[in-house]
């Protein structure tokens, strides 16, 4: 335990509250509430306490992408990135490299510890419970938190009481495994799942809605983690049906014009904020707004495009590039063109960003996906991606490739999955209700209409479907989420379906072709995935 003092003494001793609407964000706030005056019993305080948590949850976001991605296939280093970043790309991080330092995270926890252990949840006005949504919530955000920490580092300290003062640092604290953190993450959602979130109008320049995240999400992709995957099927469908989640058109990327190049690039446009809650539903925010304190801003537009410190890698331009891109009317492809327009015109692109905001043409990719203002946690794309990663499990391929190719909605079901996958009277495979009518697959959005995946002929037995489809989820989750912080954990948790180490340890290994089979074999050993914990000798 001799760390763990010096880990928690990073951490503010009291709980941080914001002073006023004007600074709900800032991060440097100082106004720490007393040990003795803890109880949180009023709207006012609880929307403060609720910002300071969204505050500390600022300080994960740019970890949150750089340990998910880096350390995959898709993002790698420049010649501008640091030991630091290099170590990380190349998987050679030790426990001193300051991307581990899991302060940031117990900062988290400890801050919504405080919210959970001191909300008056009893308090009611209009038959109603007013605090019940910010005691919600901070178990959300915990959760999530909990759940970086058992992923990236396979274990952590499990601390469920806030620490307000030296003494309490000094306590013992349970330290879990993985599969234990996300047992009691489970139980923990199960109870709060259906509580509303908060809701506070205009946050800075974000609609509060956007800062919260799903508990339902979370949970389904907990039970996803746990391999129980009716339970993750059903919660992913629920959530979908409950709150009118959907994959839009709206967001889909096109050629204009082959001749001279024209691309629409509608695609990009849902990392715009303005289009908040038509396919992202929770981000980390960060404002840009000086008259709501200080200006704070995730540091990854600096590092993606004026310091160019991360880029795509060269493994994630060939992934993008050969696809193929068609578009006609039926049964006949007009426009035929190579690329998947998610790729360039949609998460990276030609082009440095100069002073001023002009850009200019340049011979390198940078991702483009990035200006500060959020880093992105929750999207409905992902939550069909992961319903299909579900099913697929649960052997019905054609339901899950619907999901890629058409979108799942009744007419389309009726049409393109294998009647032997639906089960009478399980609502969750049906997707009978007209708000699915309008969902389209993940692909056309970036390949065209006519980019269809297909069952390879002769293929005989479920198990090859599955493993076929399998292989096409991987592929399309790096697509649709390139950059985005998901990849590494998305490669983890689907090599732990059914303990087929190698999908992670291929896809990484390609990333770095000059040392392919000492990735490979490294990476092919689960005790290899988690980065080494900083409290440990």
């Amino acid at each position: 335990m001799k760390h763990i003092i010096k880990l928690l003494l990073l951490l503010s001793l009291g709980v941080l509250l914001a002073t006023s609407c004007e600074n709900v964000l800032e991060v440097d706030s100082d106004r720490f509430v007393s040990e003795e005056n803890n109880l949180i019993d009023d709207e006012r305080d609880a929307m403060y306490t609720m910002m300071g948590a969204l505050t500390k949850l600022q300080l994960l976001g740019d970890r949150y992408v750089i340990l998910g991605e880096l350390r995959a296939d898709l993002m790698d280093v420049t010649e501008n990135s640091d030991a630091e970043l290099r170590a990380l790309s190349n998987l050679e991080a030790d426990k001193n490299n300051s991307w581990l330092d899991a302060g940031d995270y117990y900062k988290v926890i400890n801050h919504c510890n405080y919210m959970i252990n001191n909300m008056d949840t009893s308090l009611m006005l209009g038959g109603r419970k007013i605090l019940l949504s910010e005691y919600a919530q901070a178990k959300v955000i915990r959760a999530w938190t909990y759940l970086q920490l058992a992923l990236n580092y396979g274990k952590a300290y499990y601390i469920t009481t806030p620490i307000l003062n030296i003494e309490d640092a000094l306590d013992s604290y349970t330290f879990l495994q993985k599969d234990a953190i996300l047992d009691s993450l489970i139980v923990d959602l199960e109870a709060i799942q259906y509580v509303q979130n908060p809701t506070y109008g205009n946050i800075g320049t974000f609609y509060s809605t956007e800062l919260f995240l799903s508990a339902r999400f979370l949970l389904a992709d907990l039970y996803l983690w746990k391999n129980e995957y009716a339970k993750a099927a059903s919660k992913y469908f629920e959530l979908a049906l409950d709150e009118y989640r959907y994959v839009t058109s709206t967001f889909t990327s096109s050629w204009a014009s082959v001749t001279p190049p024209i691309v629409t690039p509608y695609w990009n446009y849902l990392f715009d904020k303005s289009y908040y809650g038509l396919d992202i539903s929770a981000v980390i925010g960060y404002y840009n707004s000086t008259s709501y304190g200080d200006f704070n801003k995730s540091a990854m537009s600096l590092m993606t495009q004026t310091d160019y410190t991360i880029a795509p890698s060269a493994n994630a331009i060939e992934l993008f590039e050969n696809q193929v891109y068609m578009y006609g009317p039926e049964e006949v492809a007009t426009i035929i063109v190579p690329g998947d327009l998610r790729g360039k015109s949609g998460s990276y692109e030609y082009k440095e960003r100069l002073a001023d905001n002009i850009f200019q043409v340049s011979e390198k990719p940078r991702i483009i996906i990035y200006n500060g203002e959020a880093v992105y946690l929750q999207r409905d794309p992902i939550l069909y991606l992961r319903y299909a990663e579900a099913v697929n499990q649960l052997n019905k391929p054609s339901l899950a490739l619907a999901v890629v190719n058409y979108g799942l909605n009744r007419a389309n079901i009726q049409t393109y999955v294998n009647p032997n996958e639906i089960d009478s009277g399980v609502p969750w495979q049906e997707f009978s209700a007209d708000i699915f009518t309008i969902n389209v697959g993940t692909r056309s959005r970036g390949q065209g209409n006519k980019s269809i995946v297909t069952f390879p002929s002769g293929m005989q037995s479920m198990e090859d479907s599955v493993a076929f489809v399998e292989e096409i989820l991987a592929e399309e989750c790096a697509l649709e989420s390139a950059f985005q912080g998901n990849r590494f954990h998305d490669l983890m948790r689907m090599s732990l379906h059914n303990n087929k180490y190698s999908i992670l340890a291929e896809a990484i290994a390609k990333k770095h072709k000059t040392n392919y089979d000492a990735v490979f074999n490294k990476m092919n050993n689960p005790a290899n995935w988690y980065l080494p914990y900083p409290d440990e000798e």
